[in-house]
C-alpha cells in the first residue's frame, strides 16, 4: 500500500495522475493570475464579497480565500462570532490587498493569502485581539516571527480565546470520512493537532483516543509554536522533518474514526483532558467551549 502526502494542498491519501495534472495546471494559472505586475506592490487587489467566518471569505468572483498563518474558532466555539464579526467589519464589501506565500491553494481549493485593508494585515489583527491562534503549514512562513510575538502578547493579556484556551495542544481538524473506501486504505483518515502556545512543546506521552477504545501515544517530538502534527490512520513511515509538515501514522490495521460519529479525546501525559473533538456524521464540531 502506498500513500502520497501532497504538501502543497495539505492533502493526505492517494490521488490519480489525472487529478494531479489538473491540479498542477490550475496552480500554474493561479501563479500567472496572482503574480504582481512589475513595479507593483506585492499581491493583488480584490473585493471581499462576503465573510464566512473568522479566517475565510469569498471574493467578488466567487472564489474562497483562507487567511494564512491563523486558525479562528470554529462555529460553536467561544469567540467564533466575535472573530467573524471583526473579519466582516474590516473586509466585507471592501477592496483588500492579497499577499500570497509559497503555496497558493489548500486541499479545499481555497486560495491562501495574507489579507490587508489599507496598511493593516487582518490576519495579524485577529491574532492580536485574541480571536485566532497561530497555525502554520510549511513552507508558508513569511510572517511567522511576527505572528508568534503577537500571540505571545495576546496570551499574556488573556485576550479573547486566551481567557479559556490553555493549551498546549489543540485539535484543529478531523477527517473521519475521506473519499473512497477507508477500509481498504485507512491512511485517508487523519486528525490534526497543533501547538497553540508560544513555546516549543514536546508532544511525547500525549495520548489520543476515540470513543471505541482505540488509543495512540505520541512519540517524543518537539513541536514549534503554531506547528501541527497530522496523525494518519493505517500504516506508513513517519515523517518528522521539523522544517516540513510532521506526519505520523497510527500503524493500525484499519480505519480508526467511525464515519457515523465519533469522539477524539486528547490527553496530557498525566491523563488530564487537553481537548475534545466531536465528529457527528458528515459534520465535525468542537465540543465544550
Amino acid at each position: 500500500m502506498s500513500t502520497t502526502v501532497d504538501w502543497r494542498s495539505d492533502t493526505v491519501g492517494g490521488f490519480h495522475s489525472s487529478s494531479w495534472r489538473r491540479g498542477t495546471l490550475a496552480l500554474a494559472l493561479l501563479v500567472l493570475l496572482l503574480r504582481p505586475a512589475a513595479g507593483a506592490s506585492q499581491g493583488r487587489v480584490a473585493t471581499i464579497r462576503s465573510v464566512i467566518d473568522g479566517d475565510t471569505a469569498v471574493l467578488e468572483d466567487g472564489r474562497r480565500i483562507r487567511y494564512l498563518g491563523i486558525n479562528a474558532p470554529e462555529r460553536g466555539e467561544a469567540y467564533s462570532a466575535e472573530a467573524t464579526a471583526v473579519n466582516r467589519r474590516l473586509t466585507e464589501g471592501r477592496r483588500v490587498r492579497l499577499e500570497p506565500d509559497q503555496e497558493l491553494e489548500d486541499r479545499y481549493h481555497r486560495l491562501l493569502f495574507y489579507v490587508y485593508v489599507g496598511g493593516e494585515m487582518v490576519n495579524a489583527r485577529l491574532i492580536e485581539e485574541g480571536l485566532a491562534h497561530l497555525l502554520v503549514i510549511p513552507p508558508n512562513l513569511r510572517h511567522y516571527d511576527q505572528f508568534v510575538q503577537l500571540q505571545r502578547q495576546a496570551r499574556a493579556a488573556r485576550r479573547g480565546i486566551w481567557r479559556h484556551l490553555t493549551g498546549p495542544l489543540k485539535i484543529t481538524s478531523l477527517q473521519a470520512n475521506p473519499p473512497g473506501d477507508d477500509r481498504s486504505d485507512p491512511t485517508g483518515e487523519y486528525i490534526r493537532i497543533a501547538n497553540v502556545i508560544d513555546e516549543v512543546v514536546d508532544i511525547g506521552g500525549f495520548g489520543l483516543a476515540d470513543r471505541h477504545g482505540h488509543r495512540y501515544t505520541f512519540p517524543t517530538l518537539a513541536l514549534k509554536p503554531g506547528y501541527s502534527v497530522l496523525l494518519l490512520s493505517g500504516r506508513g513511515v513517519n515523517l518528522t522533518d521539523p522544517r516540513k509538515q510532521v506526519v505520523l501514522y497510527w500503524q493500525s490495521e484499519g480505519p480508526i474514526w467511525n464515519n457515523d460519529g465519533d469522539t477524539a479525546t486528547l490527553r496530557a501525559p498525566d491523563g488530564a483532558v487537553v481537548d475534545v473533538w466531536e465528529h457527528r456524521g458528515r459534520v465535525a464540531r468542537k465540543s465544550g467551549s
